[in-house]
């Protein structure tokens, strides 16, 4: 299964185009999860790969391949490197979206049917007049 995401993070990447790899830690009585050490009891391995699509001076629209699906995932990966998700309250990303929703939205689907064994694919993009992803309308709409 392929998915991939589109998301609006706080600020502008300092990279273009990374691959970040990390093991998280999930915290059962907060239901919240970290960016711990190697060899921290529980953790998991995660990994994804992103690329700035556009961006402004205050934030910027990432395509993100999602190689594991780890809980929370993509939200404490790019609180990690500095870059939270426009509207997580929960990650830190509420900076300039406080009342808005998450801007992290799973846009490309792929798998193998189980009984046909054809690829199906499955493409849907977020509202586009709704902020943030209004500010990206044109660059998503090139997808």
């Amino acid at each position: 299964m392929q998915k991939k995401y589109l998301a609006v993070t706080v600020g502008v990447p300092k990279e273009r185009n990374a691959k970040l790899t990390n093991y998280l830690a999930k915290n059962e009585k907060t239901n919240t999860v970290s960016v711990v050490g190697v060899g921290t009891t529980g953790a998991k391995y995660a990994e994804l790969k992103y690329s700035v699509l556009d961006s402004t001076d205050k934030v910027a629209l990432l395509d993100v391949d999602l190689y594991t699906g780890r809980s929370h995932q993509i939200r404490v990966q790019l609180k990690h490197i500095g870059n939270p998700i426009y509207g997580d309250v929960k990650y830190g990303g509420d900076t300039l979206a406080k009342g808005h929703n998450l801007a992290l939205w799973a846009y490309n689907l792929k798998f193998t049917h189980p009984t046909t064994k054809n690829l199906m694919s499955f493409k849907v993009y977020p509202d586009l007049t709704q902020v943030p992803f209004s500010i990206f309308a044109k660059t998503i709409n090139t997808l």
